[in-house]
């Protein structure tokens, strides 16, 4: 809808997909932000290759994690001439996370002591993950959090348990590593 629109009031616009999606190259699961900003920047010198396009006016809009994408790309090039951060992190990304789970087990009806409870084992996962660069060390660490909650709060040990695969991918780290603070007050443009 947003491509639509503004194509329509004239701008040109070229929406990329994920790594390896459709007829893309590369391996979304083994990317972070590191790469998601080197491809946004290789659409850029695409775009400001092409007669069409005005290259001092191109910039970027991104949405959520695109948020992170499009300032570090900014930092990165003077052909960014404009970000546009749709719902991107201002606060350090486990904040974030903690606040949106609080939220939406509220939402959900939990009682406030599984969400305080669920919020000390993200608090201690965090930790972890800021404090371990190792996978497999970070990995056995988590598991004895998960342990220790295992007793006091089975169900959220649980969903713990299911969600520790996804905490070590490489998309995950490169957003506990990502400061939005640090990012947005080298911004230039």
């Amino acid at each position: 809808v947003i491509s639509d629109y503004l194509t329509r009031a004239g701008y040109a616009v070229l929406r990329l997909d994920d790594r390896g999606t459709a007829k893309s190259t590369g391996d979304f699961r083994a990317s972070g932000l590191a790469e998601f900003t080197t491809d946004a920047l290789a659409a850029v010198a695409w775009l400001k290759a092409r007669a069409d396009v005005q290259p001092r006016h191109i910039g970027i809009l991104g949405h959520s994690e695109g948020g992170c994408v499009g300032p570090l790309a900014a930092v990165r090039s003077d052909d960014v001439g404009f970000v546009i951060m749709l719902a991107g992190p201002a606060q350090p990304f486990d904040e974030l996370l903690t606040e949106q789970s609080a939220g939406l087990m509220r939402v959900q009806g939990a009682p406030e002591s599984v969400i305080a409870a669920n919020s000390e084992m993200s608090r201690q996962a965090f930790a972890i993950l800021r404090q371990e660069p190792d996978n497999a060390k970070a990995q056995t660490r988590l598991q004895q959090v998960s342990a220790e909650w295992r007793s006091k709060q089975p169900e959220l040990a649980a969903q713990f348990d299911a969600e520790l695969p996804g905490l070590l991918k490489p998309e995950f780290r490169s957003l506990f590593a990502y400061s939005a603070a640090e990012t947005l007050g080298k911004l230039r443009c």
